[in-house]
């Protein structure tokens, strides 16, 4: 079974990092969307889709507002197509805070990460 991978931290731009910028390059901001980090990705031991939080493995009763039943709703056989045995699907799961706001659950997946990969901190 898949093991769950901790995020690596990623600091706030702030006086000691603005250095890491020079006079002409493409800096892009945009508005911060609220809602949980959530991942998932095809388990061939397993022969299922496995999703997960920040910080674990979700389940039944640790489903994240509703995340593990979404992802349990998809196609296994498409997930594995599209993402493999190495690639994980990340996002940002959005649901309603307040009533009003949003009538439905909605997942915004934005990034995909090989599980194979050396990730190194940048600095």
């Amino acid at each position: 079974m898949l093991s769950h991978k901790k995020y690596m931290e990623i600091q706030n731009l702030n006086r000691e990092i603005g250095d890491m910028f020079e006079p002409g390059d493409q800096i892009i901001i945009q508005e911060k969307i609220d809602g949980s980090n959530a991942s998932f990705q095809y388990d061939r031991e397993t022969d299922s889709v496995i999703c997960f939080s920040r910080n674990q493995i979700l389940s039944p009763e640790l489903n994240l507002r509703g995340f593990y039943e979404w992802v349990q709703k998809l196609d296994k056989e498409r997930v594995h197509a599209v993402l493999g045995d190495n690639l994980r699907m990340f996002g940002e799961w959005l649901y309603p805070i307040r009533k009003t706001a949003m009538k439905r659950c909605t997942a915004l997946m934005c990034s995909i990460w090989n599980s194979t990969a050396t990730c190194r901190r940048i600095r």
